[in-house]
């Protein structure tokens, strides 16, 4: 287990979760979305998908439309990296 710096009611557990009063609490989020013809599943935290939902209504594009646009460019990154890659750079450029 670990604690989390500056939230000493907060332990984060091996398995990826966050314990509270012992209880676990999961910082991804599973969300099933369809990239090109492929219907697949992708992992990320809660905060990435908020900023994917806000980036794909600025660029009027659906989250399945805009995954597929990344997934297009991932290069050696895998999807979910690819993913988490793009909403930082898109937030970095403002």
């Amino acid at each position: 287990m670990y604690y989390l710096v500056g939230r000493p009611n907060l332990t984060l557990a091996k398995s990826g979760g966050i314990l509270r009063g012992g209880e676990k609490h999961t910082m991804f989020v599973n969300r099933n979305i369809t990239v090109g013809s492929l219907r697949t599943s992708v992992r990320l935290e809660p905060e990435f998908w908020t900023a994917l939902t806000e980036i794909s209504a600025r660029e009027k594009l659906g989250i399945d439309q805009l995954c597929t646009m990344i997934d297009g460019h991932l290069g050696e990154l895998g999807r979910t990296a690819g993913i988490r890659v793009f909403i930082t750079s898109y937030l970095r450029r403002g």
